[in-house]
C-alpha cells in the first residue's frame, strides 16, 4: 500500500511539475507591436525589430530583451520564424533584422516587398543564404488570405489596410502553433468593416485564442464590432499603447475594455 501511494505522489508531482506545462501558449510582450508567442518548443516574433519609438511616445525594445534575443538566450531560443507586418521604423529596422537573422540561420522571415526591397538596400545581395529564408507575402486588397506552412507554424496573411487606410503593404498574419493554439497579429490595421468582409469565410473556419490588436481598434466603435462579430477571438490584447500608460495600466486596460500590453517583458498564458 505504501509503494502504491509513493508512486501516485510521484505521477502528481510529474504532471504538476514546471515540464508538465511546458507545452501551454505564452505571449511575451517585447515593446510597442513586438510580441512573442510560444507553445511548448514552437515560437514566433511579431514586429520584434524597430528602433523608432518617435520621441519616446511608445516603448522600443529594452536593450536587455534584445541582446536576449540576438544571443538566443531562454527564453528567445529556437525562435521559428518573423514576422513583419509593415516597414514603418517603430515595426522594422533593416539592420536589425537582417543581424538577427545572420545570427540564427534556422528562422524564416515573412515580409511584404517594400520590407524585403529595404533589406535588398542594405546591402543584402540577391544570392545572400538569409534570403533564401525570407517569404513574400503579396496579396491585393480582398484577394484570399496566403497561406504558409513549415515547421509546425500554420501561417495565414491578410491584406488589411493599414489605419488611415495609407497605400503602403501592410498583412495581418494569423498563425497556429503547434496545430493547437492560433493567434492574430494585426498590426496598425485600419477599423473599416470592408476590409474585413472579405475574409468572413476564413475566419469563420478556425478559432482564433488570441487576437493582438491597436488599441484604437479596440476604442474604435467600428474597430470594436470587426473584432467582437467577424474576427471573434476568445480573447483580445491591446498593443501600441503608449509608454506613459506603463504607469496607467489599470486605466490604460479599463479605457480600451481589454487586457492591454504596457510593460516590455510581461506575459500572457494563453487558454486553448
Amino acid at each position: 500500500m505504501p509503494k502504491i501511494r509513493l508512486l501516485a505522489a510521484l505521477s502528481l508531482a510529474c504532471l504538476c511539475a514546471p515540464g508538465g506545462a511546458h507545452d501551454s501558449a505564452q505571449a511575451k510582450y517585447l515593446g510597442n507591436e513586438g510580441v512573442m508567442v510560444t507553445r511548448g518548443a514552437t515560437k514566433v516574433l511579431f514586429d520584434a525589430f524597430y528602433a523608432e519609438s518617435f520621441g519616446g511616445q511608445y516603448h522600443l525594445v529594452p536593450t536587455a530583451i534584445e541582446t536576449a534575443m540576438l544571443s538566443g538566450t531562454a527564453p528567445f531560443d529556437g525562435v521559428d520564424a518573423v514576422f513583419i507586418t509593415h516597414i514603418h521604423p517603430d515595426h522594422f529596422n533593416s539592420r536589425k533584422t537582417i543581424a538577427y537573422l545572420r545570427a540564427h540561420p534556422n528562422v524564416r522571415l515573412y515580409a511584404g516587398l517594400d520590407v524585403i526591397s529595404a533589406i535588398y538596400a542594405a546591402d543584402v545581395g540577391i544570392d545572400d543564404p538569409i534570403m533564401k529564408r525570407v517569404t513574400r507575402v503579396n496579396l491585393a486588397p480582398g484577394a484570399p488570405p496566403a497561406k504558409f506552412s513549415v515547421d509546425g507554424v500554420e501561417v495565414e496573411a491578410f491584406h488589411i489596410p493599414h489605419n488611415g487606410q495609407s497605400p503602403l503593404p501592410h498583412f495581418a498574419y494569423r498563425v497556429t502553433l503547434d496545430r493547437a493554439t492560433t493567434v492574430m497579429h494585426l498590426g496598425d490595421a485600419d477599423p473599416a468593416d470592408s476590409h474585413y468582409a472579405p475574409y468572413q469565410s476564413a475566419f469563420d473556419a478556425k478559432k482564433t485564442h488570441v487576437a493582438f490588436v491597436p488599441v484604437w481598434l479596440l476604442t474604435d466603435a467600428g474597430g470594436r464590432r470587426v473584432l467582437e462579430q467577424r474576427i471573434r477571438p476568445a480573447k483580445m490584447i491591446g498593443i501600441h499603447a503608449e509608454a506613459k500608460d506603463e504607469a496607467r495600466a489599470e486605466d490604460a486596460k479599463r479605457d480600451a475594455g481589454a487586457d492591454v500590453f504596457t510593460r516590455p517583458g510581461e506575459t500572457r498564458v494563453i487558454e486553448d
